[in-house]
């Protein structure tokens, strides 16, 4: 079976005007980093991390916490608009 990197929601998003306090709609960079620790071997893309107000989590946090846990190796962060080629591993 081959399966294609995850794509990881991130950023922190939140509406505490619709949600309330401390409601994420999106993983934060400690959830993401722990999706990561849970997803074995796998290159982790995440998307959705700025440009909007409600975003709590930039790429440089989510790289900071990445690197905390030994991740970074596993963390590709492409910029708003570019193209990340993928390809499926067998697992």
């Amino acid at each position: 079976m081959r399966a294609l990197p995850p794509v990881l929601f991130a950023g922190g998003a939140q509406v505490p005007e619709a949600w309330g306090e401390n409601v994420l709609l999106t993983l934060d960079t400690h959830g993401a980093a722990r999706a990561a620790a849970l997803l074995s071997e796998a290159i982790i893309v995440p998307i959705h991390q700025e440009g909007w107000a409600h975003f709590s989590s930039p790429p440089s946090a989510l790289a900071a916490a990445f690197s905390a846990a030994g991740l970074s190796d596993r963390l590709q962060l492409p910029l708003p608009g570019d193209e990340v080629a993928v390809s499926p591993r067998r697992s």
